[in-house]
């Protein structure tokens, strides 16, 4: 499959857009003990089907971009931790930096409990990963562990999460 002349890249060669399978779900109470569990196996089973294609995550606590390794803590080890009521944000994308747009991504944003908010899981696939029905499939699975208020998958555009930069400009990112 060529897909070349939908990519768009910067003057550095960074990618800025990217075709991917894209998909959303929302739901509440992401700060109880069964949602947390749920947004787990989520997030496992996702990140199981991108394999090696997931290169970055933000660290729980200082929220600051690392490259994904065995160093990086474990999702399973921190998030049953957070504080009963607390909201929690994760996020693992894929791109050759941690700023440029990539197919493959998953992130979460949990409400804290007090505020009684709508949360999200979002995801995207390399539309070579996963064909439409086992993209189905995924959502629907997901949608029912989650409890999903709603949600949407299908073809979609990813962006770049940030500015592109040259390699000597600081990001405001708080990268290292």
């Amino acid at each position: 499959m060529e897909l070349n002349g939908l990519i768009a890249t910067d003057d550095h060669g960074e990618v800025m857009v990217a075709p991917a399978w894209v998909g959303s779900l929302y739901f509440t109470e992401a700060h109880t003990v069964k949602a947390r569990q749920a947004v787990l196996a989520c997030v496992g089973e996702l990140r199981e089907v991108l394999g090696d294609r997931l290169r970055w995550v933000t660290h729980p606590t200082t929220h600051q971009w690392r490259r994904l390794s065995d160093q990086t803590p474990d999702l399973h080890q921190w998030l049953p931790e957070v504080a009963d009521g607390a909201s929690y944000q994760l996020t693992y994308p894929g791109g050759a930096s941690a700023a440029t747009a990539s197919d493959s991504r998953v992130e979460v944003l949990a409400a804290p409990g007090w505020k009684h908010g709508v949360s999200f899981l979002h995801f995207c696939f390399p539309l070579d990963v996963v064909d439409a029905d086992r993209l189905a499939a995924l959502v629907f699975g997901f949608a029912d562990r989650l409890g999903a208020l709603s949600g949407w998958a299908g073809g979609g555009l990813v962006e770049a999460w940030g500015p592109c930069r040259a390699a000597d400009e600081p990001t405001g990112f708080g990268w290292s």
